[in-house]
């Protein structure tokens, strides 16, 4: 009785879910300087799809080539950053965690994943969750200051403008052309956080729980947190850093302790 009643919980919420992505799409595409009426999206995405050719000027043109590709990236990219923020948690033990408390938005990516993989003077012994999150606050911290300064540095005020709208994250400059790199990076590294979630799972009861069932923690964590960075460093190129996405204590939940050393729930 209890698996049914899951499963339909399940089902139900995926159901809303679709329901809320397709409203937004369409509200997406639908709303903006110059509204479009909702039989105009459908007609244009159907003719879109099969190929006819918009005439330059047209409203089907703009709304193809401009409006729709913003909303199917911003899917991308809350797909994306949702996985990323999960497999976080789940690294940290920490359900207010997300990619960008390691310092990943900001490219402290590069220095954090270097001490990960390399090791670091002053740095030693295994990489806790504690420690992880001190290293990428204080690296992210440091790039940020380094952005700031280089932001003030110039005197032109549109470029000041455009550089922190993009900080601040917008989805204002999608294209078509950005999609597939975008959806092939985010569905890659997915496919390898899926790989690894039995893993991560064990991990968030804890090192010595991991380490106990066969678990190299510190490799996990190294392969992991390679993984993550790299999305993320996709998310960021296309969106700027739209950091709150990846916090989701409801999907955090969903790593939930195992009751035996045999039946980890997926998470995905």
């Amino acid at each position: 009785m209890q698996p049914t009643l899951r499963n339909y919980r399940g089902t139900l919420a995926a159901a809303l879910a679709a329901a809320f992505l397709v409203a937004g799409f369409i509200l997406g595409v639908s709303y903006g300087s110059t509204p479009v009426p909702f039989g105009q999206v459908w007609a244009t995405v159907r003719d879109g799809v099969i190929g006819t050719t918009f005439e330059p000027g047209n409203m089907e043109i703009i709304v193809w080539q401009v409006r729709i590709p913003r909303p199917i990236l911003a899917m991308i990219v809350g797909a994306g950053l949702g996985v990323v923020g999960v497999a976080v948690q789940a690294l940290v033990r920490n359900d207010l965690a997300d990619p960008f408390l390691l310092g990943i938005s900001s490219g402290a990516s590069v220095g954090a994943v270097w001490v990960l993989v390399f090791g670091g003077g002053g740095v030693g012994g295994a990489f806790g969750p504690t420690r992880l999150i001190l290293t990428g606050v204080t690296v992210g911290q440091i790039l940020a200051a380094i952005t700031s300064f280089l932001v003030l540095q110039t005197d032109d005020q549109a470029q000041t403008r455009s550089v922190l709208f993009w900080l601040m994250g917008s989805l204002g400059g999608a294209t078509w052309s950005q999609l597939p790199v975008t959806a092939a990076a985010i569905v890659l590294g997915s496919l390898a956080l899926v790989l690894r979630a039995r893993h991560l799972n064990a991990l968030a009861m804890g090192d010595e729980t991991a380490s106990d069932l066969g678990i190299s923690v510190n490799r996990l964590r190294r392969e992991v947190f390679v993984i993550v960075s790299l999305m993320t460093g996709v998310v960021v190129a296309v969106s700027g850093a739209i950091g709150f996405v990846g916090r989701c204590r409801t999907c955090a939940g969903s790593w939930s302790a195992p009751t035996t050393a045999n039946s980890f729930p997926l998470p995905f």
